[in-house]
């Protein structure tokens, strides 16, 4: 399922170009346009769950799309050289955690600023 004005939704139809830095079928990387450290990208699943909260995600295609995560994140730390330096992958779940777009995506950063936080 796909929601009409939501923008990773739309971004996922190709209503709205974005340079993917990796796709699948299940989901697509793309750089944040506000990094927050070295490496910044967004995973965005093509189908629409809000978060984790929303309960279609334990459907099979809301499972897909997570082992599809699983899989490309060793594409991802390949690609950007990460094996040694590390990475983070978070995930915002609500309004109060700090989700601003309501469409599940993960937040894959590297820098060393993050070496000594939470």
């Amino acid at each position: 399922m796909q929601v009409d004005d939501c923008l990773f939704c739309k971004m996922a139809r190709n209503e709205i170009a974005v340079d993917k830095v990796y796709e699948n079928d299940e989901l697509f990387v793309i750089n944040d346009i506000h990094p927050k450290a070295e490496v910044h990208q967004l995973i965005i699943f093509k189908e629409h769950y809000v978060n984790f909260m929303d309960p279609a995600i334990s459907t099979q295609a809301g499972l897909q799309g997570l082992q599809a995560l699983v899989n490309a994140l060793p594409v991802l730390v390949e690609k950007d050289n990460l094996a040694k330096r590390g990475f983070r992958l978070v995930q915002n779940n609500g309004e109060n955690a700090g989700q601003s777009v309501m469409h599940i995506h993960f937040h894959f950063l590297s820098d060393p600023k993050y070496r000594d936080q939470l």
